[in-house]
């Protein structure tokens, strides 16, 4: 975590968010780590959020991540039941989901998580995309 973040109390992932992750764990680079960070969803604890008022998601680090490389695990879209587009990112570390990031694609925060059957790797086209 860094400067741009603020703790909370840890909790569990929502329904709502762990359909997300999954979600986006069906476009993953890797199958095969896919399938092991998937694994992680029921236990996976929400430890953080970002300031800027977007609703990325900071997990639980994993054990042993010291000198660990952070690698991206998807790189997706989606759209806010506001009908907001915005990108997502899902990043792991030490073979451990380390944080959702989701960033705009022209409405600035706030604005809410992207509703999971809306994922696509497809830049999104209309009337609320950059």
């Amino acid at each position: 975590m860094d400067a741009a973040t603020e703790a909370v109390d840890p909790r569990p992932l929502s329904a709502p968010e762990r359909d997300l992750i999954g979600r986006m764990l069906d476009y993953a680079f890797d199958p095969g780590a896919s399938a092991a960070l998937r694994e992680q969803l029921a236990a996976l604890r929400v430890v953080a959020r970002c300031t800027c008022g977007c609703p990325s998601l900071f997990f639980d680090p994993p054990p042993d991540q010291a000198g660990a490389r952070r690698e991206m695990v998807a790189d997706l879209y989606g759209a806010t039941p506001e009908g907001h587009a915005v990108g997502l990112l899902l990043w792991a570390v030490a073979g451990g989901l380390e944080y959702l990031e989701v960033y705009t694609l022209g409405v600035w925060p706030p604005y809410s998580l992207p509703v999971a059957v809306t994922v696509t790797p497809e830049y999104p086209s209309g009337p609320h995309a950059a």
